[in-house]
């Protein structure tokens, strides 16, 4: 049976829709079942097999939702989508849709809290995302190229590069309740978060709003630790992406052709041609042979 998810919640609850976010442990879950229920029980939102091979947090955006009712989820993991490896139905807790227009997405502060609230490393939502550098180049030859050639094949992608400061204060709520909230302070387990992920070496999803950014590690993490930093963390972390390739084997021939396995010739040997002097002189007998030898 599959670890099953944790640490649970909700956030930025709208009239119609919601996240959830959860979080999975264990090498045998590499996907995630939820299904949310309205008051009486009905099915209103689910998904199935959602990827969710590394540990870290997750997120989903529930959608379908009626302003002012109450709605509750369900949440599994499984290791493959063969059904026999499913863990339990996890019951998470109870949450309500906004009922007036303070929910509302099309306000300019929900836009704005939006863009922020989604910005995140591997599921932490860190205070403050200061500042973002989305990197993306193109590596070109510096050789002459032969007129007519594919361009394309002379130049290549280079994996892309996110630099993101980030702010953590002691004195405020994190907002996914129960996060950096393990050690003596925010930001100090903050910093322990961003150094495991760094030593952890698994590949992570990075959301921004230029998108979702996939199989991502952190490069380099530099804090700066001063006056104005003693209540509070300041950091860069610079994230690089990893390029994943699928390896395909190609059946060549069903017959392959093995030298061990070949049948070879018969090997017959040959008498070589005589001159036409000799054959004279063997048909005329020994005496004849003798004088054309001497000849």
């Amino acid at each position: 049976m599959s670890t099953p998810p944790s640490g649970f919640s909700y956030y930025k609850i709208t009239q119609d829709s919601a996240f959830i976010q959860w979080y999975v442990n264990g090498a045998d879950t590499n996907f995630t079942d939820i299904m949310c229920n309205d008051s009486d029980g009905e099915t209103v939102w689910d998904t199935y097999g959602v990827s969710t091979s590394n540990t870290q947090y997750y997120s989903d955006k529930i959608v379908g939702l009626k302003a002012g009712r109450t709605y509750h989820c369900y949440i599994r993991t499984k290791e493959d989508l063969s059904g026999g490896t499913d863990s339990d139905w996890i019951y998470v807790t109870d949450f309500t849709t906004k009922s007036d227009g303070s929910g509302n997405p099309s306000s300019t502060q929900s836009v704005q809290d939006k863009v922020y609230v989604k910005t995140n490393i591997a599921g932490y939502f860190f205070d403050a995302v200061l500042q973002t550098n989305y990197t993306r180049s193109l590596t070109i030859t510096q050789h002459p190229v032969e007129t007519g050639a594919a361009i394309s094949d002379h130049a290549f992608v280079n994996p892309v590069e996110l630099t993101m400061q980030i702010g953590m204060s002691d004195v405020m709520k994190s907002i996914i309740p129960g996060q950096f909230s393990q050690g003596s302070s925010r930001s100090k387990t903050a910093f322990e978060v961003l150094a495991q992920l760094q030593s952890q070496r698994i590949p992570m999803d990075v959301m921004t709003k230029f998108g979702l950014f996939k199989n991502m590690l952190i490069e380099t993490i530099a804090v700066p630790d001063d006056y104005t930093t003693q209540l509070g963390l300041k950091a860069t972390v610079t994230l690089k992406e990893v390029f994943v390739a699928t390896v395909k084997t190609v059946k060549v021939s069903a017959r392959p052709q093995v030298t061990d396995s070949t049948n070879r010739a018969t090997v017959e040997p040959e008498t070589p041609n005589r001159s036409v002097v000799r054959s004279i002189g063997d048909s005329l007998g020994p005496a004849a042979a003798g004088i054309l030898q001497n000849m």
